[in-house]
């Protein structure tokens, strides 16, 4: 979506019920409810709690630029840039990404052992319906079409109006004081995943329990069959090509999830949403990190539990 598109000011607005009594038209407040109007539209895009706060996007891009400026002291504010926006038509909510300049980081493993560009990004998001927390996540993406994942979750939330300190507000839960200790950590992690080899068949099970590839019902019809051989097809040539640049690891893995969760393929039987796609492979990346750190690990036991889970908690 159109960066400059998503920011566009905000109205509240009481609410009213019209409805007849008494063969009356009557009209009465809807008392602990507001609208919050689109002022460019002039169209409800939700409707929340009389005492909730009201940000526009740009309220909240303000407020990410300030967070990367604490969490980040050794990074030039002149390296970051708003780039991107994503949401509904509905403009129910949004996820705005300020990305900072591409660092090289060193990897190593099968077929590896070089260093590559990532670019690492924040992600505020933000609602008008109340339906999604205001949170700033951090994420890397990289290729030549870039794929990407979220990387650490929540690293600033509670984003709203303080009243009795006045102006906008975040909490800071950043884990890294500095993006140079978060490249390093996110080099490591990669490191370990290029060290960790994976069968393909492996490796294509994982990418369909963790991104929720859809399945076909018991009696499918002669479309679903089509339409599924054509998503099979599709996720198994780029696991292939992943494969051939990266060798048959866990960061091959990794990078066929990023694809999926970066270039969603829509349609009838798929309709992800790319914030919630790429939260989820950064979860699971988490997670089969600190697997593969025990001794004890294995793919397929791996497997048994996320199959046991329905693949990540949704």
């Amino acid at each position: 979506m159109n960066p400059k598109h998503l920011l566009f000011p905000v109205e509240e607005s009481l609410l009213h019920v019209h409805f007849i009594y008494d063969s009356k038209e009557r009209k009465l407040r809807l008392a602990g409810k507001k609208a919050v109007v689109a002022a460019d539209t002039g169209k409800i895009i939700g409707i929340v709690g009389s005492k909730h706060k009201v940000l526009a996007n740009q309220d909240v891009l303000t407020l990410c630029q300030e967070f990367c400026r604490e969490a980040f002291p050794d990074v030039d504010e002149s390296e970051w840039s708003f780039e991107k926006g994503h949401g509904p038509a509905t403009r129910t909510w949004a996820a705005l990404d300020i990305h900072i300049l591409p660092r090289r980081i060193s990897i190593g493993g099968q077929h590896l052992g070089h260093s590559e560009w990532f670019t690492p990004f924040v992600r505020v998001t933000n609602s008008f319906n109340g339906r999604r927390a205001r949170r700033i996540d951090i994420g890397f993406s990289w290729g030549e079409n870039p794929n990407g994942i979220i990387y650490l979750e929540k690293a600033a939330t509670r984003i709203g109006i303080d009243a009795r300190q006045g102006g906008y507000t975040f909490k800071n839960d950043c884990c890294h004081s500095s993006m140079a200790s978060l490249t390093d950590d996110f080099g490591t992690t990669l490191t370990r995943f290029g060290s960790f080899p994976i069968a393909i068949d492996d490796a294509l099970h994982l990418v369909r329990l963790v991104v929720g590839w859809p399945k076909l019902p018991e009696v499918p019809t002669q479309w679903e069959r089509s339409n599924q051989d054509f998503l099979d097809l599709r996720l198994e040539a780029y696991l292939h090509d992943s494969f051939g640049r990266l060798g048959s690891n866990a960061f091959a893995v990794l990078d066929t999830m990023a694809y999926v969760a970066s270039y969603p393929w829509r349609g009838d039987r798929f309709r992800p949403e790319l914030p919630t796609l790429q939260r989820r492979v950064g979860g699971w990346a988490r997670l089969f990190d600190l697997g593969v750190r025990d001794a004890g690990f294995t793919v397929a036991d791996h497997i048994t539990t996320l199959s046991a889970r329905n693949g990540l908690d949704r």
